[in-house]
């Protein structure tokens, strides 16, 4: 079977590679549908409806359904109503106003890569600093603190990411140092990512491979699922620590 793009009632809908989930404060539930390229909301009463995204792959602000995603695959709702979603595929961290206005919060990655002679892919890039100039390598995964800034599990570069909106700023809480010190470079050479590791300690130090999910706990950790290390990792006050699962090996045990 495959999925579809169909709004109305839930037991008639279609979805297709839904993924990321969140709710808002009236138990509207809202779902990244990855692969329909559009952000979807069930009300408590069971019906569907697409809020942002048309189904055709692009990235194109816009009001709602003139927006444009690729392979969004997770979202939060901020208590205002406001939605950020992790646009993967662009590389993009989008944000829909409770108004529906769909806008693009840091710069697409311009990266090229020639995985093979001849052969060459579009890829994310790294770059903190301010949000708008920021870059990214295949955000997949989202959380909100309680100061309204959010945490981005940045997979492609193998780190966590904090948006900070007062400041108006991005920077990288955990993951492993650059490749090259000296020229701030973290892909080898016809790589779309950076290299993936495990290693637990400071977070500077720590080193992560396909970070996804996140999820904040009541002291103000950040749970980490580090899906290519088949581990559960946890950060607070500046120290990774693996919580769950055994480094580099999948399983059940």
């Amino acid at each position: 079977p495959i999925g579809a793009l169909l709004d109305g009632r839930k037991d008639e809908a279609s979805f297709v590679n839904p993924i990321g989930l969140d709710m808002d404060e009236e138990g509207n539930l809202y779902v990244a549908d990855a692969a329909n390229h559009a952000i979807r909301k069930i009300s408590p009463d069971g019906l569907v409806s697409t809020i942002a995204g048309d189904g055709i792959l692009g990235l194109r602000d816009g009001h709602g359904t003139d927006a444009r995603f690729y392979y969004p695959t997770d979202l939060v709702v901020a208590g205002d109503g406001t939605i950020y979603v992790a646009d993967t595929l662009n590389h993009v961290i989008r944000k829909i106003s409770a108004s529906g206005d769909v806008t693009t919060l840091n710069t697409p990655s311009e990266r090229l890569v020639e995985i093979i002679p001849g052969i060459v892919e579009p890829a994310g890039d790294y770059r903190d600093g301010v949000l708008s100039a920021s870059l990214f390598n295949e955000p997949s995964g989202l959380a909100l603190d309680d100061k309204g800034n959010l945490y981005v599990s940045d997979s492609g570069n193998q780190r966590i990411r904090y948006i900070d909106f007062a400041s108006d700023t991005v920077t990288t809480v955990a993951g492993a140092p650059l490749v090259d010190e000296e020229s701030t470079r973290i892909y080898e050479d016809s790589a779309l990512y950076a290299e993936g590791s495990y290693q637990d300690g400071p977070a500077a130090d720590a080193r992560f491979f396909g970070p996804k999910g996140l999820a904040l706990t009541a002291e103000g950790g950040l749970m980490i699922a580090d899906s290519e290390n088949h581990v559960i990792r946890y950060l607070l006050n500046g120290q990774v620590t693996t919580i769950a699962g055994t480094p580099e090996r999948h399983g059940l045990d």
